[in-house]
């Protein structure tokens, strides 16, 4: 199971992405983690890391026009998506949330 984690503010986005066996096992694993921010600014820039164990994979750092939050999460899902922490760039099939 995937465990996404967010924290929208007005105009930033930060996320982690964790693996979890189950819900009555607190072991899990970080996959991935960023920081969108300045959305709906002319200029926003993203950091997001890829993670392997404790090991970091990749490091992506871009700079672009994200004109809404809804952008944010989709450069989040496809980033996620192109590492194959996620299988399709969506969150509608991976993806539940938890109450």
């Amino acid at each position: 199971m995937k465990v996404l984690v967010l924290n929208s503010g007005s105009s930033s986005l930060k996320f982690q992405l964790f693996t979890l066996d189950s819900l009555d096992n607190d072991k899990c694993q970080l996959l991935a983690s960023g920081l969108i921010e300045q959305i709906g600014e002319t200029q926003s820039s993203s950091q997001i890391e890829f993670r392997n164990e404790q090991q970091l994979l990749e490091n992506v750092k871009q700079t672009s026009i994200i004109s809404d939050h809804q952008q944010a999460l989709e450069l989040m899902t496809k980033e996620c998506a192109r590492n194959n922490f996620l299988k399709q760039p969506s969150l509608n099939n991976e993806i539940s949330p938890l109450n």
